[in-house]
């Protein structure tokens, strides 16, 4: 049986990897949590504890904000990567937590972030 600290919420969005700065994949998400998500892919190249960037944007127009947080790869098959997150860093918890609760009002509205327009979330 599977003992989890955070519960995960089924969100599918889009989300750009980054490794080493460097945009490697726009992926869809399948759940997310405090502690980490999980991201569809085509071929995961990424072994275990590779430091990645997600970002992503939540909500829209005026209100929208791009956010990127530091991950490590925590597992990863052919289809899928698992990306954990710190949970105890307040700045990934504000942001997760306001991505599931946007997720709940509106899912459909989101979008991978943008090269150049982007604030960026990470742990000190």
């Amino acid at each position: 049986m599977e003992h989890r600290h955070s519960p995960r919420t089924p969100i599918a969005l889009d989300v750009l990897l980054y490794h080493h700065d460097v945009p490697v994949a726009l992926c869809k998400t399948k759940n997310v949590s405090i502690s980490g998500m999980l991201v569809a892919t085509e071929a995961s190249r990424f072994p275990l504890h590779t430091p990645l960037d997600v970002g992503f944007t939540v909500g829209t127009g005026d209100r929208a904000k791009h956010v990127r947080l530091h991950a490590l790869v925590s597992r990863a098959s052919s289809s899928v990567l698992a990306l954990s997150f710190d949970p105890f860093d307040s700045q990934i918890r504000d942001a997760i937590g306001e991505l599931v609760e946007a997720g709940r009002q509106q899912r459909s509205r989101w979008k991978a972030v943008g090269l150049d327009d982007r604030v960026t979330l990470r742990a000190g």
